[in-house]
């Protein structure tokens, strides 16, 4: 560890410079692209774009729980406030300082964060079929990342887990039960802010829709989709008028046994809390 912090130091790094990350590198290194390995991406690429079935099982990205009950949205009503406003106006409630309220948010405003968030906003012919576009950017269109929806205090939707259907704008059940909220507080190392939240939402990725294009060079493409993602329900969270915190803190392979999902397959990426607003905005700095 460092003796002194040089005025130029970044942040920590110079304090903690005996800090041991070469795994980290290691994985850095193996996702560049090269002048060696765009060669065969691009082998890649191409032998997709010219395999009509290829496209169109590209073109259908998104998972279903066939067979599970289809819970419906009310009437999607866009809120009516401007971009500016909700960019300057979104926060982490941990950077408040507090907890949510403990109280119940509107499904529709579930509806909203889920639609303006992650929900199509356009549809493309292609050779192998229909492109859905969604409201959030993903390489390829290949849109790797799941939401889940673990509902705790919602009006109109009962307690229990959920998949999000992005295309169709429905959630598809996957089980029922008022336990659910403490059952997925303990996979957090914060577990009181997950006390007191109305739903939580967690990403995962299916990496190999996106490694199957991209090779290596997809892991980091799935990654940049989940961070767009996130910052899309904090955007949209704040337009719904929300309570909203991007959650790290869980421990992988536990969220991904109660998601019921392959921790390989699919990892776990992010957690992302939600409730009602419970006070104006913070005060704004002005440039």
């Amino acid at each position: 560890m460092a003796s002194h912090l040089d005025e130029q130091s970044y942040s920590l790094v110079d304090f903690f410079e005996d800090d041991d990350f070469s795994e980290t590198e290691t994985f850095h290194e193996y996702t560049k692209l090269t002048r060696r390995n765009v060669v065969h991406i691009s082998r890649r690429v191409e032998e997709i774009k010219g395999d009509r079935a290829l496209l169109a099982m590209m073109s259908r990205s998104w998972k279903t729980y066939p067979g599970s009950a289809i819970v419906e949205f009310p009437p999607f009503k866009a809120p009516s406030v401007e971009f500016a406003e909700v960019v300057f106006h979104r926060r982490s409630i941990s950077s408040l300082g507090r907890d949510f309220a403990d109280a119940p948010v509107d499904m529709a405003q579930l509806g909203i964060l889920l639609r303006m968030a992650y929900g199509p906003t356009a549809r493309m012919q292609m050779p192998g079929g229909v492109q859905h576009l969604r409201a959030t950017t993903s390489a390829g269109a290949l849109y790797p990342t799941e939401l889940y929806v673990a509902a705790f205090k919602v009006d109109g939707l009962a307690a229990g887990l959920y998949h999000y259907r992005p295309i169709e704008h429905q959630l598809e059940t996957i089980r029922l039960g008022e336990g659910e909220r403490a059952r997925f507080s303990a996979l957090s190392s914060y577990e009181q802010m997950c006390r007191t939240s109305s739903a939580a939402i967690v990403m995962t990725s299916l990496l190999r829709r996106t490694l199957a294009k991209y090779q290596h060079r997809g892991y980091r493409f799935a990654m940049y989709d989940c961070g767009a993602v996130v910052q899309s329900l904090y955007l949209a969270g704040t337009a719904a008028g929300l309570d909203t915190c991007a959650l790290g803190g869980i421990y992988d392979d536990e969220v991904s046994a109660y998601l019921e999902t392959n921790p390989v397959d699919e990892p776990v990426q992010l957690g992302f809390l939600i409730g009602p607003r419970t006070s104006g905005p913070t005060h704004l700095v002005e440039p």
